[in-house]
């Protein structure tokens, strides 16, 4: 009988500190901050498109972002969700706009508004040149 006893005795603490370290390590693993992804890229402005306005897509973090040169050869960089829902927004080569299909929302390729709903442009990454590197910061 006392076999018996021990027997399950055993099972039970068992039982109790496995739920126990569970719970510790869920709890530890929410306390703990998140790895974030990387908030700057730095780039070679020979592999970037000479063209101004020809935009360039990369990812930044979890982040599309376009890369281009703006119409007095400097970098620009522009965060490719729609600032009306979120959506991500596309470029359409043939037209030179990005298009949000959500709502039909029109940005010229400097990011500004050009029709449909978004009240604002496209939001501005900063941009940095130091010694041949092209440096995209997301600050957000």
């Amino acid at each position: 009988m006392s076999d018996r006893r021990s027997f399950l005795a055993r099972i039970v603490a068992g039982t109790f500190a496995s739920v126990a370290l569970s719970l510790l390590y869920a709890v530890t693993r929410y306390l703990r901050p998140p790895q974030l992804p990387p908030s700057s890229v730095n780039l070679n402005p020979a592999d970037l498109p000479t063209a101004p306005r020809q935009p360039m897509m990369i990812k930044l973090g979890l982040k599309d972002i376009a890369v281009m040169r703006d119409a007095n050869g400097s970098f620009a960089a522009l965060n490719l969700s729609c600032t009306h829902t979120g959506c991500s927004v596309h470029w359409r080569a043939q037209e030179n706009v990005f298009h949000c299909p959500c709502h039909n929302g029109v940005f010229a390729a400097d990011g500004s508004v050009i029709s449909g709903p978004p009240r604002r442009s496209l939001d501005r990454l900063r941009v940095d040149v130091h010694s041949g590197t092209v440096r995209i910061t997301d600050d957000a």
